[in-house]
């Protein structure tokens, strides 16, 4: 494919989900605008939009894409590369992969044969990627074991309550395992330079390191 032809694809292709995402949204192409200027961005005119849209433009700006995605509400990736009804698509002008590979090479998503190596742009993804998991394992578990411990303390008879207490120290070790785990991922991200998105407010206390609760 010619660089020229694969720009206009990419184009049309975007311009296509822009038109579909506003429609899907009832607004005009001026309300469009309006978002995007909300978002701080004032370069965008209503037939600029609708040159986008209709495949009238040779390419775009990364900035007119970033923009118009948060406006719409999507991620980005899904304008550049959609799923829905989609076949094979240029990366490059001299790659063709589908629609799914695509979509997953821009998102950093595309299976690795062993871990990126520390200090690359993937292995800082992956980083991030594992730290919001990891924050979702903690944050439940530390919930469940909260709430275990609650259950076991409002048991009155003696059986259920020896029992409702060993599921709760179960639980507890659980989540100990989980927010120490989280708080070493955190050390080792900010010893590289990474800056870990805040914690959530309940398990914010990890962050202290004179806190005790990671013991439980």
């Amino acid at each position: 494919m010619e660089t020229l032809e694969w720009m206009q694809e990419l184009t049309r292709r975007v311009g296509a989900q822009v038109a579909a995402q506003r429609k899907r949204l009832g607004w005009t192409g001026a309300e469009l605008v309006s978002r995007c200027e909300a978002l701080g961005y004032s370069k965008l005119s209503a037939s600029a939009v609708s040159k986008i849209e209709t495949g009238g433009r040779d390419g775009l700006t990364l900035a007119e894409l970033l923009v118009l995605a948060a406006a719409l509400g999507v991620p980005p990736v899904s304008l550049v590369f959609p799923l829905a009804g989609a076949g094979d698509v240029n990366t490059t002008p001299a790659t063709r992969v589908s629609a799914w590979e695509a979509a997953s090479w821009l998102a950093g998503e595309e299976p690795l044969e062993e871990p990126a190596a520390e200090g690359t742009p993937r292995g800082d993804l992956e980083d991030h990627r594992n730290h919001a998991l990891g924050v979702q394992a903690a944050f439940q578990s530390d919930r469940l074991a909260t709430e275990r411990r609650r259950l076991a303390s409002k048991t009155a008879d003696p059986e259920q309550r020896e029992l409702a207490e060993e599921n709760a120290a179960a639980f507890e070790r659980i989540a100990r395992k989980d927010c120490l785990a989280l708080r070493t991922l955190r050390d080792d991200m900010r010893r590289r330079g990474l800056n870990p998105s805040a914690l959530p407010r309940e398990i914010a206390w990890l962050d202290d390191s004179d806190s005790n609760r990671g013991g439980r």
